[in-house]
């Protein structure tokens, strides 16, 4: 299902606010009501049209719509605690406890730094997609105070593959690279004649602030093994990650993407692996003048629940495998881990806790990732359990330097659809949270350094 809004009822033209999904599919015979949340535009409206759109599950139905005239005024009162209806169950209020106590810990947050508020309102960057629109996807702003999403560009290429590769462009997902001296965001796409079995070959490069297209360019002389991840490296010069299949295992190889396409092998592991051969994220050290170390974060392919992992380090100006370092995760696990000022060649994480933690409720922290000895420690508390689902994703990519002294990541709330960005200082462990807002539907989030 996707929530739409128009500005008057004769606007045929709407802007897809998020896209849902039904968690009872597959129950046909077992109905319930659900949240979905929806950050509205900052606008002014005296009919505008809220639109939800379901999707047919069986073949020979269409879509059902539903319609809303609401008005938005910008004098409307705001209130930062939850109102349920008279007509809704027992159950289904319980469904919203965790996001009352979401808001109460947004609110518990604002009181206690409330002095450090004042600062300019970052914005992340990545790119919305919408199912019933599948060639296209748009590049749009998120405010990390509000939550709000300003669209700035549009492409002709979507984040899925629905007609199997037949004339249909898309991008690769969560491979991302910032060149923040040049403030461009460089992707991968795949052409209109591939599918998800074959190596994305076009290089795209937008303006990170305004989603403009800079310069496209295929892949030269591409071997047909897909770039697994990307990070920045050097001007015009991004670290990629490729697992190298040898027989029965596979060997991992680092090197350089230009920006026009030509791919340098740097360094790869000297040993083939068959166990941690899962990619979950790769980082480029940004506290070195000279050689940046670039770390590769993988897992165990027959641990799916303990998620154990390993990291591997590499030296690409002088074209070396460093080490791999066997991480502890017997109290933190995580799929991503980012560099930050000072810190050395220690990573920070945003992790739910274990993958099974008893009942089904998790604690969020920033923890501290040693990536010399494997330890992992905890930071800053972030999350008490039983607001936050377990949720691996809502990762946010960064390039060569932190433009606020936070680290984002976007956390979902328990039983509706209600996201919240959360910031942590690491430093002195402020945490900041957004409004209310719903991001399911936006891909491969940046943080970029602010506008000149």
């Amino acid at each position: 299902m996707d929530l739409s809004i128009a500005s008057s009822p004769e606007n045929t033209s709407f802007t897809t606010l998020t896209v849902v999904t039904d968690p009872y599919v597959h129950a046909q015979d077992y109905q319930q009501n659900y949240t979905a949340v929806i950050k509205l535009p900052g606008m002014e409206c005296d009919h505008c049209v809220i639109r939800a759109r379901y999707d047919a599950h069986k073949p020979g139905e269409d879509p059902f719509l539903q319609c809303a005239d609401i008005k938005i005024s910008k004098g409307a009162k705001k209130i930062d605690t939850l109102k349920y209806l008279s007509a809704e169950s027992k159950t289904d209020k319980q469904k919203l406890v965790p996001l009352k106590r979401a808001l109460k810990l947004k609110n518990y947050y604002g009181q206690k730094y409330k002095s450090n508020l004042k600062m300019e309102d970052t914005k992340l960057y990545g790119f919305a997609y919408n199912p019933f629109q599948p060639h296209r996807s748009n590049y749009i702003s998120v405010s990390v105070t509000t939550g709000a999403t300003q669209i700035l560009n549009s492409f002709a290429f979507g984040i899925d593959d629905p007609s199997g590769g037949q004339d249909n462009k898309f991008m690769l997902d969560e491979v991302v690279a910032i060149d923040n001296g040049r403030n461009t965001t460089t992707i991968l796409v795949h052409d209109a004649a591939s599918s998800r079995e074959d190596a994305a070959t076009i290089v795209y490069s937008i303006g990170s602030q305004n989603g403009s297209l800079v310069q496209t360019s295929g892949i030269f002389k591409d071997d047909g093994i897909p770039i697994n991840g990307l990070s920045w490296y050097k001007d015009k010069l991004y670290a990629a990650f490729r697992i190298v299949p040898n027989d029965d295992d596979f060997i991992f190889e680092v090197g350089t993407l230009e920006i026009g396409g030509l791919y340098t092998k740097r360094a790869i592991l000297p040993i083939s692996q068959d166990q941690f051969v899962n990619f979950q994220w790769l980082e480029t050290e940004m506290n070195s003048y000279n050689y940046r170390d670039v770390f590769a974060l993988m897992g165990n392919e027959n641990e799916p629940n303990l998620l154990f992992t390993r990291i591997y380090v590499f030296d690409l100006h002088h074209g070396q495998f460093i080490r791999d370092v066997v991480l502890d995760v017997s109290e933190y696990t995580f799929m991503s881990m980012h560099s930050y000022p000072n810190g050395g060649e220690s990573m920070y994480a945003f992790s739910p806790g274990l993958w099974a933690d008893s009942g089904h409720e998790w604690a969020w922290s920033l923890v501290a990732v040693d990536t010399m000895y494997g330890t992992v420690t905890k930071q800053c508390d972030i999350a008490p359990k039983g607001i936050f689902q377990r949720y691996y994703g809502g990762s946010v990519f960064q390039g060569s330097s932190n433009p606020d002294g936070f680290l984002y990541h976007v956390l979902r709330v328990m039983y509706s659809e209600a996201d919240f960005i959360v910031g942590v200082n690491p430093d002195t462990c402020e945490v900041r949270f957004s409004e209310v807002t719903n991001l399911r539907h936006v891909h491969s989030l940046q943080l970029v350094n602010p506008a000149p």
